[in-house]
């Protein structure tokens, strides 16, 4: 298993940062992220029509009061001049979109980081994300990569083998195939749904050699009775909207 520098499981991982509490996917969101303890940060990634990766979850970035257009349709100068809108409690916050070598480089170094790699156009080739992030993180120690795309992962796997990498399951996903995907990985870890988590527990399939082989992350929980719950079951960590307000309700110090 990849030396990530984390502390002994279980973990508490920002998801997007703190999506609920500042603007998710920005470096902002990731260093308040790190003020509420968590032990890894996770943010998603998508390329640029140029080829430069950027941290962004959605499909389409708003660029007018009238037009959205799919961020993979825009060059990176596009992107920066873009001031998206986020939305909570009655407030809006304009932010800016960063780079990943923005947040990089404003990450504490020895931060453990999930990067989610997003492909939304199927029929793209990878190889130019893949070559931007081989690129990008190089000299970097304490990253994950995760997606949902099993092309992209397996065209990491070839391009940058010692790179820890985890699938991604919703909840709807096989779990059999998951499991043969990271065998042929070498994952890191599975990251799943709480939902299918929780069924793959009461079932005791967790405590199946082949899911022990590896930590199970499970995503999203922000309720700390199921938080208890999925740990309980042998999940090795959950990402969460509120790291540290669910550190504090479970009692774990930082």
């Amino acid at each position: 298993m990849p030396d990530l520098g984390l502390p002994p499981p279980p973990w508490i991982v920002g998801h997007r940062g703190t999506r609920e509490a500042v603007p998710e996917n920005t470096v902002e969101s990731l260093l308040d992220a790190v003020e509420q303890g968590a032990d890894m940060v996770e943010l998603d990634l998508q390329a640029t029509r140029d080829g430069e990766l950027v941290a962004y979850h959605d499909l389409a970035v708003r660029v007018s009061e009238r037009e959205s257009r799919p961020l993979g349709h825009m060059t990176l100068e596009e992107v920066k001049r873009c001031r998206p809108v986020w939305h909570r409690a009655g407030r809006q916050t304009r932010y800016r979109i960063p780079t990943l070598g923005e947040v990089l480089a404003a990450a504490p170094p020895d931060l453990p980081l999930n990067l989610e790699i997003k492909r939304y156009d199927r029929a793209a080739d990878p190889a130019g994300l893949i070559s931007a992030l081989e690129h990008t993180i190089a000299g970097r120690d304490g990253i994950v990569v995760s997606s949902f795309d099993a092309t992209v992962l397996a065209g990491i796997r070839d391009r940058l083998p010692d790179l820890a990498l985890a699938p991604l399951g919703g909840r709807t996903a096989v779990w059999a195939e998951l499991v043969e995907q990271a065998r042929r990985l070498d994952a890191f870890a599975v990251h799943i749904h709480r939902s299918l988590a929780a069924s793959l527990g009461k079932s005791g399939k967790l405590e199946a050699p082949a899911a022990r082989e590896r930590p199970i992350l499970a995503f999203t929980v922000n309720s700390a009775l199921e938080a208890r719950r999925l740990f309980e079951v042998g999940v090795s960590g959950l990402f969460t909207d509120h790291p540290g307000a669910l550190r504090d309700r479970l009692g774990r110090r930082a």
